[in-house]
């Protein structure tokens, strides 16, 4: 799945990141502060439910510290992937 979607937006200018497991998903949130997040309902290393907490946690020490840009939706779907613009 992780293939197919970077395979399909990379050509329509979004940049798409993928990773394997929700530690490593985490990191890239942080780093790249994407427009959406898609994950996997099950993961290895942490569950869906503790990345939306990481995720959640994140956004709001950055709203109180004035240095979120934006808020993007997340969505959980059967295949791990993450895609942002």
């Amino acid at each position: 799945m992780c293939f197919f979607l970077k395979k399909a937006l990379t050509p329509e200018g979004y940049d798409v990141f993928t990773v394997l497991d929700g530690v490593d998903g985490l990191k890239i949130v942080n780093e790249k502060e994407p427009d959406i997040v898609l994950l996997d309902l099950k993961m290895p290393k942490m569950d869906r439910i503790e990345v939306l907490q990481h995720i959640s946690n994140l956004m709001e020490f950055r709203k109180n510290h004035h240095e979120q840009k934006n808020q993007f939706p997340m969505v959980c779907h059967e295949k791990l992937y993450y895609r942002w613009r």
